[in-house]
């Protein structure tokens, strides 16, 4: 089973200024990173987007969050994420059941 999500790239004002540099450097097609931050005082339901090179560049909106996370982070998930022409993330989610 594939499951397909959409969700803007919150947060990035609130980060480190080579963070938001490395934001407006994104390609289209960049393959980005979703890490579980339950520890996060706002929500810990949230999902930091970090780029391949290790850095957070934001969050996973946070109305998407719970939904985003219960898919990508189940035991047989895998995902890819990527920063689409339109400055979007997508998020595509497959399980062991495809």
């Amino acid at each position: 089973m594939t499951e397909r999500f959409t969700t803007s790239i919150r947060g990035n004002k609130h980060r480190p200024i080579p963070a938001q540099i490395r934001f407006t450097e994104l390609k289209t097609n960049e393959e980005l990173l979703l890490v579980p931050e339950p520890t996060n005082k706002f929500d810990p339901n949230a999902i930091q987007v970090r780029t391949t090179d290790d850095i957070i560049i934001g969050y996973v909106s946070r109305g998407r969050a719970v939904e985003i996370g219960t898919a990508i982070f189940s035991a047989e998930a895998t995902y890819k994420a990527i920063y689409n022409e339109r400055g979007v993330l997508e998020i595509e989610v497959g399980t062991s059941n495809t």
